[in-house]
């Protein structure tokens, strides 16, 4: 039905772009609270939907799951994807996201998991990657991804109270870190 478009009879316009994707308000309304008010509801939109915020792969990503239960992303989609999730009210790919963020903490990657948890408000999630960098956060703020986490995130780290590092340290390691980038781009 989807890769078809065979009776869609709802438009959306995704993206910056706005690339144009058609659907179906049945399938749409039937596994989310969100798009079955969009589409039903007593204020529902027109058949003309502007989804701006969200690229068009992933929301590509939110329709497959929706309408086959595929789950597709990728390590550099897997965020936005959970963001059109969460934004629809589609709480089993949520779930789905949730469990391989939660597989997938490693040295690398527990920075940009963290960002996600406590964007998403993911409690369980948080507390994970919060033990993971108290276990070795030399090790965490050694790795590439350190050089690319917010503000917000840094300050969140800092004021643990059970991480064994000092802010100098961290400060160091940061500026080694822009450092050594700068250096391999020129």
């Amino acid at each position: 039905m989807l890769t078809h478009q065979i009776h869609c009879d709802v438009t959306f316009r995704v993206g910056k772009e706005g690339k144009l994707v058609l659907a179906h308000k049945y399938v749409l309304s039937s596994r989310s609270p969100v798009f079955d008010a969009m589409v039903y509801g007593d204020l529902a939109e027109s058949d003309d939907i502007r989804v701006p915020d969200i690229e068009p792969s992933s929301f590509d990503a939110l329709l497959r799951f929706l309408y086959c239960d595929d789950v597709s992303f990728t390590p550099d989609t897997v965020t936005s994807v959970l963001y059109a999730a969460d934004k629809y009210g589609v709480d089993d790919l949520v779930t789905t996201i949730k469990s391989y963020l939660d597989q997938n903490i490693t040295n690398e990657t527990v920075l940009t998991i963290l960002e996600s948890a406590k964007l998403f408000n993911l409690e369980d999630l948080l507390k994970k990657c919060k033990n993971f960098i108290e276990s070795d956060p030399f090790t965490v703020f050694q790795s590439s991804s350190a050089l690319e986490i917010t503000k917000e995130t840094l300050t969140y780290i800092i004021s643990l109270d059970s991480l064994v590092m000092d802010e100098l340290e961290i400060y160091q390691f940061l500026i080694n870190g822009l450092k050594i980038s700068v250096i391999e781009w020129e």
